[in-house]
């Protein structure tokens, strides 16, 4: 039998109701894990390890997490879920005197830029920390040697260059330890890319996990979920035995604090059907939740990736489309994985620079066509997936229907000491 509804029943709610606080009724409510994105309150238990930063309500409150949220949770719900990763951060606006790229600078310019999400590259100093650069010669500072024979403590003295090829007057090499610290404090996901030297795989394998060790020696534990690492195109399996080999503890003291990044394929001579998608599916099946994204490289609309395929029986729109609906089909993650593409547009369309800071107009082929914007947001899956880039601010136009191929761009100005 129900129980009438009295008017003591009445009392005892109006009372109730006058001791919460108005807040109560306008904000979401996070639930256990803390974690909101938006207007979503999401549970941290489905997107992170237990022993990841990003786990902690404490962490989630405070800030720290906010760049790492929008990437492993991607609203499939919403028309257009784009996120825009500067590459080597902010640089080169104005061309005369931005800030030179990989630098402290570039990453507080794409603060300033409300992008919370930026590329850094990242090297192994002759001391055994890490450091920021692309270059193995000193090219980008104006002096001869490598990058690699000098300390931590002479990088941060020497001065590097701008886009304009002059001597920035107060930016120099950045440690990562600087630029971790700086980004945990602002909610910024610093997506690690890696450069290494090596003949042959297998060098490439070992010297990469050497600067891996450097920057788990570099950085504070605590820290390390800011930072999401890329591992090149190569297998779960080979690259864990050769981590676990340099660094024996990584299962007890690293493993789930920060997140890897597989690249699917990077030279058109790897990129192959087969090869490419069980790599894919390799990472995911073994890192589950320890994979914060898979960056995809479709080079062309003609290449297979960039169109629609089938694969072990399934048809698939493209490689962008493989990641996301593989990704929730296995039972760790609750929703799709984003993918990523790269635009080569380091001066503007269809370009990037070397190594050796200089030019070239292409990627692998003549036709490989990933600068040009309309081409790249035009794959399935776009709207949804990630794009590294020179050009945040072109792309933000084009998503802003204020911008067309002969039109002007306006120029970014940054102030990174705001």
């Amino acid at each position: 039998m129900v129980k009438p509804f009295t008017n003591m029943n009445k009392i005892v709610i109006l009372l109730l109701i006058s001791v919460l606080p108005a807040s109560a009724f306008s904000q979401i409510e996070p639930p256990p894990g803390c974690m909101v994105i938006g207007e979503r309150a999401l549970h941290a238990d489905h997107y992170y390890d237990g022993d990841h930063a990003c786990h902690s309500c404490v962490n989630q409150q405070a800030g720290h997490c906010d760049g790492l949220n929008k990437v492993v949770a991607p609203n499939m719900a919403v028309a257009e879920d784009l996120i825009i990763i500067p590459h080597r951060g902010v640089w080169g606006f104005p061309k005369s005197r931005g800030a030179p790229e990989n630098t402290f600078a570039a990453v507080q310019c794409a603060k300033q830029y409300d992008l919370d999400v930026v590329e850094i590259d990242v090297m192994r100093t002759a001391d055994g920390k890490a450091v920021l650069s692309h270059y193995f010669p000193l090219t980008w500072a104006g002096l001869p040697g490598q990058t690699t024979d000098k300390t931590l403590a002479e990088l941060t003295q020497i001065k590097v260059k701008m886009r304009n090829e002059e001597i920035h007057p107060t930016e120099t090499f950045a440690s990562l330890d600087q630029v971790v610290n700086y980004a945990w404090s602002n909610g910024i996901l610093l997506v690690v890319d890696i450069k290494v030297d090596g003949a042959t795989t297998s060098q490439k394998i070992t010297n990469f996990v050497q600067t891996v060790k450097a920057m788990f020696d570099s950085v504070d534990v605590n820290k390390l979920g800011s930072m999401a690492v890329k591992v090149p195109a190569w297998g779960h399996n080979e690259f864990m035995t050769e981590l676990n080999l340099q660094v024996p503890n990584y299962q007890s003291a690293y493993q789930g604090k920060f997140q890897w990044i597989l690249i699917s394929n990077k030279a058109i001579d790897d990129s192959d059907m087969t090869t490419v998608l069980n790599r894919i599916k390799n990472w995911i099946d073994q890192e589950g939740m320890n994979l914060a994204f898979v960056e995809t490289i479709i080079f062309s609309p003609d290449w297979w990736g960039g169109k629609p395929f089938t694969w072990a029986g399934q048809t698939y729109k493209n490689l962008i489309d493989y990641v996301n609906v593989y990704s929730a089909s296995i039972a760790v993650r609750p929703v799709s994985m984003r993918a990523s593409v790269w635009s080569l547009d380091a001066m503007g369309q269809r370009g990037t620079f070397t190594r050796h800071y200089q030019w070239r107009h292409f990627g692998n082929f003549s036709n490989d066509i990933r600068g040009d914007i309309p081409t790249t947001m035009a794959y399935f899956g776009m709207p949804h997936s990630m794009i590294t880039t020179d050009r945040f601010d072109v792309f933000k136009q084009y998503l802003q229907n204020d911008w067309h191929p002969s039109g002007e761009v306006t120029e970014v100005v940054c102030n990174p000491s705001n």
